[in-house]
């Protein structure tokens, strides 16, 4: 690569940087002024109107992602929800979120079979560093520790929520118990938000 190539790659990737932190400005302010983000970030006033008017997610500099920051944005949210009631999501757990949404809309994507690899992972936990994988608690000892009034109430006050907003019926709720389920299966980490107190599966 000859240096005014990569001259022009470095300055391709800074003005999408500048572009990028004008963006955020603008959603982050209360009272939004593109003449003045703009001149503030040293990019172009047409610039940056471009950008507010096709970027819906943020696009990151370098290299492009499969998936778009919006809908990481959504799969980390999706990974802390599931954490949060005990169903902690392990690798292949995400890695099959992930080929849905590839292939909900027939995307091509450089994925295997079985979902994203080495690669993809370290970009998204750098990406996302209030991420971690944790080694979750047994079920038992997660039970003993949340059998109290507050937390079951808390429990129920969530899955109400997700009944109410995805319209379930009872005849799409099924009743089901472990019976004839190991209680101790060979644990696997799971991925739950950076610092949580309790983690377990």
């Amino acid at each position: 690569m000859s240096n005014k190539t990569k001259i022009k790659k470095t300055d391709q990737i800074l003005h999408q940087n500048a572009i990028n932190a004008a963006l955020r400005a603008l959603n982050n302010s209360e009272n939004p002024n593109i003449c003045g983000t703009a001149r503030s970030f040293g990019v172009s006033e047409t610039s940056l109107r471009r950008a507010v008017k096709n970027n819906g997610p943020l696009k990151r500099p370098g290299r492009t992602t499969v998936l778009s920051e919006h809908e990481e944005t959504q799969l980390v949210g999706y990974c802390k929800n599931m954490q949060q009631l005990g169903f902690g999501l392990t690798k292949s757990g995400v890695n099959h979120c992930v080929m849905e949404i590839v292939r909900s809309d027939n995307r091509n994507h450089p994925f295997a079979e079985k979902g994203p690899g080495q690669a993809w992972w370290e970009r998204f936990m750098k990406d996302h560093p209030d991420l971690s994988f944790r080694i979750p608690q047994a079920l038992t000892e997660a039970r003993a520790q949340r059998a109290n009034a507050t937390i079951v109430k808390d429990h129920f006050n969530k899955l109400g929520q997700v009944i109410k907003e995805h319209s379930l019926t009872a005849d799409r709720i099924w009743n089901m118990d472990e019976t004839g389920f190991s209680l101790s299966p060979k644990v696997q980490k799971v991925l739950a938000a950076k610092g949580a107190r309790q983690v377990h599966k």
